[in-house]
């Protein structure tokens, strides 16, 4: 089945969030791009689509998304992807300070 535009953004969205399916889904964006671009032929699907961007939670992810909208900047989606970048810098700082800790209390609960 074909995904409606106006709900392809919040599709790719669940799909970047999901551990199952992150990395496919990251990789199919890259790869075609210029598909998904015309898929979310407007202005406010496309900054949903950078919006969606900020589901990737790694440090690799981050240097990742980093590079890939320098390479292809979406003019209408600036804010957006202004916005986007800090939310996961923000977030992979947050998780990078919280995974040790997190990680040794779940392993001390566990015993």
């Amino acid at each position: 089945q074909t995904v409606q535009m106006q709900d392809f953004a919040s599709y790719l969205g669940m799909l970047l969030a999901n551990r199952a399916t992150r990395e496919v889904a990251w990789k199919l964006i890259q790869s075609r791009w210029e598909d998904v671009r015309k898929k979310g032929d407007s202005p406010m699907i496309l900054r949903r689509l950078v919006e969606a961007l900020g589901n990737l939670p790694e440090r690799r992810h981050l240097n990742e998304v980093e590079s890939f909208l320098s390479a292809h900047p979406i003019e209408s989606a600036r804010q957006a992807t202004a916005q986007t970048l800090e939310r996961l810098r923000m977030d992979v700082a947050l998780r990078e300070r919280l995974m040790p800790e997190l990680s040794q209390w779940l392993r001390s609960s566990a015993q």
